[in-house]
């Protein structure tokens, strides 16, 4: 059996198979981890796929484009503190060919490479151009280097795949309007907490709401067409892996 995690149901949509289990963790670490605790320690679990937005930090990187993660860094603590030694974990290089396959069947942009999971978010250029100096990612999220390790954890082949909402220059929301917003499918006092935030927010910006809305419907658009084309490749009784 594949598990697909996912921040929020707004990053991937309706996706259904009888064989895949699509997982809503919530956004960043601990909700991740204790998302993949939930399912890796009960069920029997041959892939993880780690899907989602991201953000760019290298330029020619678009709304809707691809990045197959290759490898996955931890984002050192505190942020931007480039002497510490990177933390990495690999996306299984069987399963890395066959989602290539996948993005060239489905006609996506993709790009190859890296991706750095950070504790925070980080939705402004000035801080997006400085991690892409810094280190050798071409996006940054904030879940798949904790699923990667809960993958391994528990002898499951990993992957991440993941879509570009705000290139390397855009600016998204303030990181706490944001954070509140994004977690609407979270309690009801954080849904209500991040209905009111994000109102202010884009009463006082309304340009954003179309922004936002149609950036988001790219990048879900660009994920849900990978997952057919690869769970159409993959089956989901089976993972194709270089370990296995």
């Amino acid at each position: 059996m594949w598990a697909v995690f996912v921040a929020t149901p707004h990053e991937l949509g309706r996706f259904a198979r009888s064989d895949v289990l699509v997982v809503e963790t919530g956004i960043g670490r601990a909700a991740a981890e204790e998302a993949a605790r939930a399912v890796l320690g009960r069920r029997r679990v041959d892939g993880v796929l780690s899907v989602g937005f991201c953000g760019g930090l290298v330029p020619g990187l678009s709304t809707g484009d691809v990045v197959l993660g290759e490898r996955v860094y931890r984002l050192p603590v505190p942020l931007l503190e480039a002497h510490q030694p990177l933390e990495a974990a690999a996306s299984d290089p069987g399963l890395v060919a066959l989602a290539e396959e996948a993005l060239t069947a489905a006609r996506l942009r993709y790009r190859r490479g890296a991706c750095v999971t950070s504790p925070v978010l980080v939705p402004g250029p000035d801080r997006k151009r400085e991690l892409g100096q810094q280190f050798p990612a071409l996006a940054v999220e904030m879940e798949s280097f904790w699923l990667a390790q809960a993958a391994r954890d528990a002898g499951a082949s990993f992957l991440t795949v993941r879509a570009i909402l705000d290139g390397v220059d855009e600016a998204l929301p303030p990181a706490d309007v944001l954070a509140e917003f994004r977690s609407l499918a979270g309690p009801s006092s954080l849904l209500r907490t991040g209905i009111v935030l994000g109102v202010r927010y884009l009463t006082r910006h309304p340009s954003q709401i179309a922004r936002l809305a149609a950036q988001a419907a790219k990048a879900r658009g660009a994920l849900r067409a990978f997952a057919r084309a690869f769970f159409a490749r993959a089956g989901a009784g089976s993972v194709c892996s270089s370990a296995h």
